[in-house]
């Protein structure tokens, strides 16, 4: 556990993300700092705060608006399979 290794993980982490998000996803990276600054601050409260305004930031972008709708559209269609109203 050196930065070295530490920074090689990190970097392998990310473009694994890229590769499987195309970049069109902005929750897989806002996790992954949301770990690093954990890791980085083991003690104290900050990093339950550093989470919780991720996720307020997160939760007021466009692409969680679009998520949010097809997964109310397929809950929807889920209960009503014969598309009826």
């Amino acid at each position: 556990d050196t930065p070295i290794g530490r920074n090689m993980m990190w970097k392998k982490v990310e473009e694994m993300v890229q590769k499987n998000t195309n970049g069109n996803y902005p929750a897989p990276n806002a996790i992954i700092e949301c770990v690093k600054y954990g890791l980085e601050h083991p003690t104290g409260n900050d990093k339950f705060k550093f989470e919780r305004e991720s996720f307020a930031k997160l939760a007021a972008t466009t692409e969680s608006d679009a998520l949010i709708g097809i997964f109310d559209g397929m809950t929807k269609m889920k209960k009503n399979p014969s598309g009826e109203p």
